[in-house]
């Protein structure tokens, strides 16, 4: 297991994990999730230097009081950049991980050398989506979040994959039991209010890539298909039998459809030295 760091920002504790050396890849977890989402791709720090933070209200990150707001996550992540002097990174975003990143690159695109939406998308909820956050809300607010956790990670993975991933669903479970009703809500309200960011993208001029799962029923595939031709370069990968937890379902694919970014970027960056 990395050795577990901390920062002191405007919103409270971060803690993260800091890894290896190289160009430096951002991995940013999704909603109910921590950095340990991302053990799978531990590997990486042979030739990158990984970042990997807890959001605030997540993992060991303290939780954030008031609305939710996208821009209080952004705020964390670049108060640790800052604090880490990074500069520039390649930006891997798992699910709401993504929608941090967009809200972020809308207003400083110039850090990212390249962005990766994984099992996520650039959109904002339509109404229905905004009505099922509000239901949680409303149950978080009367039940609590233990009896919220379980059912929700299971949910993540494809129903005939369930059985397979029991074990997997009892460690994240076990890691999100200290997660607060107030942090949960403060993240449905965050995604709830966000932005619609297919605009950011049409304006971003280096690598955009896009891992979809096949059975992933929370980043769909018509969300993953409608953001293809957004971006002047997209990088599509279409998983098969796969839902919303590649890193655990088939992390060696997922692994190598990273490194398809890394080489895009990797010659680009050739063709710029010869002219």
């Amino acid at each position: 297991m990395a050795n577990e760091q901390y920062l002191s920002s405007s919103t409270g504790r971060i803690a993260y994990f800091d890894l290896g050396a190289g160009p430096t890849i951002l991995f940013v977890h999704g909603f109910c999730e921590e950095k340990s989402m991302f053990e799978p791709f531990h590997n990486l720090q042979e030739q990158y230097r990984l970042i990997i933070p807890d959001l605030p209200g997540f993992g060991s990150s303290d939780t954030m009081r008031g609305t939710g707001a996208m821009e209080a996550y952004t705020q964390a992540l670049k108060e640790l950049t800052e604090a880490l002097n990074v500069d520039r990174f390649i930006y891997v975003g798992h699910s709401m991980g993504a929608y941090v990143g967009l809200d972020w690159m809308a207003k400083e695109p110039n850090r990212f050398q390249a962005f990766s939406l994984f099992h996520s998308h650039p959109f904002a909820d339509a109404e229905a989506k905004k009505a099922a956050r509000q239901k949680s809300i409303d149950f978080l607010q009367k039940h609590g979040s233990q009896t919220y956790l379980k059912p929700f990670l299971t949910a993540l993975f494809p129903e005939h994959k369930r059985a397979r991933f029991a074990k997997r669903i009892d460690i994240l479970a076990a890691r999100s039991k200290a997660l607060s009703a107030a942090a949960i809500i403060f993240a449905l309200e965050a995604m709830m209010h966000r932005q619609d960011h297919a605009h950011t993208l049409t304006h971003f001029p280096r690598p955009v890539q896009c891992i979809v799962g096949e059975l992933d029923d929370i980043a769909p595939l018509e969300f993953g298909l409608g953001q293809v031709h957004l971006a002047p370069t997209t990088l599509f990968h279409l998983i098969s039998d796969c839902g919303h937890m590649g890193q655990w379902e088939c992390p060696n694919i997922i692994q190598e459809k990273f490194q398809v970014v890394f080489l895009e970027l990797e010659t680009k960056s050739q063709c710029c030295h010869q002219k």
